[in-house]
């Protein structure tokens, strides 16, 4: 489970943060997306099926998707609730009727989500992790890593013989649930970790960090992918573009093609 796994991360990083933080702004008017890839008829389906187990009211519609699973279809959608920032999901049949539904709750405050860049990006797949970081930084891969979550151990100085420095990717299946997956991470945090401007993001779309005492604190999502780093700043600096500049160059995920996922790990 991703959002176990990012906990895990926190405990080993002790990254406890909370961000410089704005009220909720109320969503007013909704608007579903076009989609190309779903018949007109069953979208509108879909669509009532919405309308009827959700006050739309309350939702962000950007972060409105649909996904097919099976005979069935996954639809999610981030919005508010009671003051709440919340994930909202329905089951739905072959031919968009309601089977069950769910929401999850995230945070209570924004962190200004509406207004981050990227949420229009592509997803990407297949991405490699930067193989010359591995020798160049002596990173050690941690054994439970999978096809969509993985993370990289590195000394933070030279006595660091445990290597507690951590380089965590995460690619998830769209971009939506990967910037919220980063609101999560954020929320759960105690000491100070900031939303940078766009001036200070060196790589991601959205990016929270700091240097205290010589090490790079880092969390940030570029399409996709979340990457949180926790390593000697010059280090993780030039560790960050790498894999960024990876994402970057990585192939377009398109319907059709398995899970998006990283390729290419090195150990």
């Amino acid at each position: 489970m991703k959002i176990f796994h990012f906990i895990v991360l926190i405990s080993f990083l002790g990254l406890f943060s909370h961000c410089d933080k704005k009220e909720v702004v109320q969503p007013t008017q909704f608007n579903f997306p076009v989609n190309q890839t779903i018949d007109a008829g069953l979208y509108a389906e879909i669509k009532k099926t919405c309308q009827s187990h959700w006050d739309m009211n309350q939702m962000i519609d950007t972060s409105f998707r649909v996904e097919k699973d099976g005979l069935e279809y996954v639809i999610r959608c981030d919005g508010y609730l009671n003051g709440g920032y919340y994930n909202f999901e329905i089951l739905a049949d072959e031919n968009g009727k309601w089977i069950s539904d769910s929401q999850n709750f995230v945070l209570t405050k924004s962190y200004d989500y509406e207004s981050w860049p990227g949420k229009d990006g592509l997803v990407k797949t297949d991405i490699e992790f930067p193989s010359q970081l591995v020798s160049k930084y002596n990173l050690s891969l941690e054994p439970d890593y999978s096809g969509d979550d993985f993370t990289y151990q590195i000394a933070l100085n030279s006595t660091d013989t445990l290597k507690t420095g951590r380089i965590a990717v995460n690619v998830f299946s769209d971009i939506a649930e990967a910037q919220s997956s980063l609101v999560g991470y954020i929320e759960g945090l105690t000491t100070p970790l900031p939303l940078l401007s766009v001036q200070h993001i060196k790589a991601g779309d959205v990016a929270f960090g700091k240097v205290s005492d010589g090490i790079l604190n880092l969390a940030w999502v570029r399409n996709n992918v979340m990457v949180v780093i926790q390593a000697p700043s010059g280090v993780g600096q030039a560790i960050d573009l790498a894999i960024d500049q990876k994402i970057q160059s990585a192939p377009e995920w398109t319907e059709g093609l398995s899970y998006p996922s990283y390729v290419g790990f090195n150990q």
